[in-house]
């Protein structure tokens, strides 16, 4: 599962730039789309996640791919 992986970079990322843009408003007007970006980004990875770990998802998921191959 890649998803973790993705998550830290992206987390990193967003501190590197958060970072960045407290030392001046220019820096803050360069870094903050790209900081909006991948907070949205991390915010899909966590849900990703957040679904994987779910049992009853997985076995939602499970149940359809069965039935896709009997068919």
């Amino acid at each position: 599962m890649v998803e973790p992986s993705i998550l830290k970079l992206i987390k990193s990322r967003i501190a590197t730039l958060q970072k960045f843009s407290a030392l001046g408003p220019e820096q803050e007007r360069k870094a903050i789309t790209q900081i909006f970006s991948l907070q949205n980004s991390a915010k899909a990875y966590e849900g990703r996640l957040k679904g994987l770990k779910d049992p009853a998802v997985m076995a939602t998921k499970q149940k359809s791919e069965d039935d896709f191959r009997r068919r």
